[in-house]
């Protein structure tokens, strides 16, 4: 409120909150709020995101058939993926360029909720930098070029919330013969380490291959 607000009297533009200083000092307000989601916690653990703030912060992208949405629920915002996909091989994608490090840490904890056998499954895309250039360079259809994707898949087939912890040591090689075939997250070496998550949400075959989960709490711990 202070940043934005005007003086009654007439004040050069230089002065107020839309000079280019205080553009500048607004960009770094919203980055810091963006920030402080992913922000290390005290028992060690870096939130990716917990659905409460505001979209685009943090900031994913999305495709796909099914609907991504933050929506109110008893214990607060979550992620509801939900739709009909037009074909058994329907899919949606949520990914995250990685900021922090995720060297140090053992496992990727999310709370997933579930509504039933058929709610759906998801398969999470770890891919991290071998070639040095901080970059994950794919071809057209999607593949790496230079750098390992490891994966893990998930099928929610039961109802109501239930917290699932997957050690990163459980997740496979995905291409192997493509970067060095080991799984290297952490940033040295002029690697960028861990940089890109992806997740993709398909259905189980149930009915006009339907989706319906809710994904919250998704972060890093040691």
């Amino acid at each position: 409120v202070l940043l934005l607000g005007r003086s009654r009297v007439a004040l050069p533009l230089r002065a107020g909150a839309f000079s280019l200083s205080g553009a500048v000092f607004l960009a770094g307000v919203l980055g810091v709020y963006c920030g402080f989601g992913r922000a290390p916690r005290g028992d060690g653990s870096v939130s990716l995101d917990d659905f409460e703030g505001r979209a685009g912060c943090p900031d994913w992208w999305t495709s796909g058939s099914y609907s991504q949405r933050r929506v109110p629920g008893r214990r607060g915002r979550f992620l509801e993926v939900r739709g009909s996909g037009s074909s058994p091989d329907a899919r949606s994608i949520r990914g995250l360029y990685l900021r922090d490090d995720a060297g140090r840490l053992r496992a990727l904890e999310l709370d997933v909720e579930g509504h039933g056998p058929t709610s759906g499954r998801m398969r999470i895309e770890l891919a991290e930098d071998d070639n040095g250039n901080w970059e994950i360079e794919r071809d057209r259809p999607g593949n790496l070029l230079f750098d390992d994707r490891f994966v893990r898949e998930l099928i929610v087939d039961w109802v109501g919330w239930r917290r699932v912890v997957l050690p990163l040591g459980d997740f496979r090689d995905d291409n192997p013969g493509v970067g060095n075939d080991r799984f290297d997250p952490r940033r040295e070496g002029g690697s960028g380490g861990l940089l890109d998550l992806r997740i993709f949400f398909a259905a189980l075959g149930g009915h006009e291959n339907e989706v319906r989960l809710g994904l919250d709490n998704l972060r890093w711990i040691p």
